[in-house]
This record gives structure tokens, C-alpha cells and sequence, in this order.
């Protein structure tokens, strides 16, 4: 197994072909894809995951599996996209997906330790985030580490329900998150 990231708390790895069913079950679920705008999950299968995850390598979005250090279970995701290694940028993206582990600073310690790794191996320099307006915490989040909003764009997105989102677009500079990390350590 190839771990990303390995601490006290987290583990990240690459996604694997095994976690299809685990991740079908996190997207079709209304309760954990309420966040992202899928109050009904996305209706997917596992073929169609296996797929996905099959095809990552020719695909522009990178997705990582977030695992509890103790037991080593899955409990969220994680991926990046939109690489531009000529900008030093990349977009990403983060969900707990085990509910009852929500509000456990899994979420601040998996995407602290996914951005470090971002910035140190492709030598980013700035991260790109959105979210729905809706997601007050993720929102929170971001701004906590250091990101800044850059705009937010109404009824940017309709979800397949019809139900429509104004989306909020964040960016964060390394040397900004660099100085939140260093002061959380102190």
C-alpha cells in the first residue's frame, strides 16, 4: 500500500479499484452528498466507478482515499485537478464521508496534510477551491487555513434536482498557508 500521507490521525492514499464500492455508497447517499449539491446522491454504480477509477491516470482529476490511522478504514476523499504546473497551481477538493466523524478535525488535518504534500511535490505555489455557498463549514474551513474568497457567482450551478447555487471560489498562497501551519505548530 502507498501512502501519501501518514499521521497520528490520517493516512492518504491513491484511490484503488477496491474502494468502488465504498465510495458508490458514499456518492449515492443523499445525507453525505448534501454539501456538494446532491441532496439525492449522484445515482451511480459500481461499474461505473470502477471505470473512473480505471481511466484516473488519463484523467485530469487525481482521487485519494482518506483513511483513520487506527483502524485504517476509509472515512472521506480527497483529489486534486486542474494541475498547471507552468502556473504552479491545481484545484482541490475534500469530503468526510463517514458523517459520524464530521467535526473531528479530520477534515482541517486530511486537507493541512494534502495541501503540504500539493505545495512540496509539484512546487505549487497556489491552490484554487469552490464550494456551494451553502457549505457554511467547508467555508470556514478554507478561510481558517488561510484561504481568501476571490468571488462568489450566482446561480453558477443547477444541480440535477433543478435547485440552483450561488458557488464560492477561494484561492490559497502557500506562503499564507505556510505562516497559518507554523502558527498552529507553535
Amino acid at each position: 500500500m502507498t501512502w501519501i500521507i501518514k499521521t497520528s490521525k490520517i493516512m492518504v492514499r491513491p484511490v484503488q479499484i477496491e474502494d468502488a464500492s465504498t465510495l458508490v455508497r458514499w456518492w449515492n447517499d443523499g445525507n453525505i452528498m448534501k454539501d456538494v449539491g446532491f441532496n439525492n446522491g449522484i445515482k451511480t454504480d459500481i461499474v461505473k466507478v470502477e471505470k473512473q477509477i480505471k481511466n484516473q491516470n488519463h484523467s485530469n482529476v487525481k482521487l485519494f482515499i482518506i483513511c483513520d490511522t487506527n483502524n485504517k478504514q476509509p472515512i472521506g476523499e480527497l483529489s486534486y485537478g486542474e494541475l498547471d504546473l507552468n502556473d504552479r497551481s491545481c484545484r482541490i477538493g475534500i469530503k468526510i464521508c463517514e458523517t459520524n466523524l464530521q467535526g473531528k478535525r479530520y477534515g482541517h488535518d486530511s486537507i493541512c496534510e494534502f495541501i503540504k504534500y500539493l505545495f512540496t511535490c509539484f512546487a505549487l505555489n497556489l491552490i484554487y477551491i469552490d464550494t456551494l455557498h451553502t457549505n457554511i463549514r467547508a467555508i470556514n474551513l478554507y478561510k481558517k487555513i488561510g484561504s481568501d474568497v476571490i468571488e462568489i457567482k450566482k446561480d453558477f450551478w443547477t444541480n440535477p434536482e433543478g435547485i440552483i447555487y450561488d458557488v464560492v471560489f477561494l484561492k490559497l498562497y502557500k506562503n499564507k498557508f505556510l505562516k497559518y501551519i507554523s502558527n498552529i505548530q507553535k
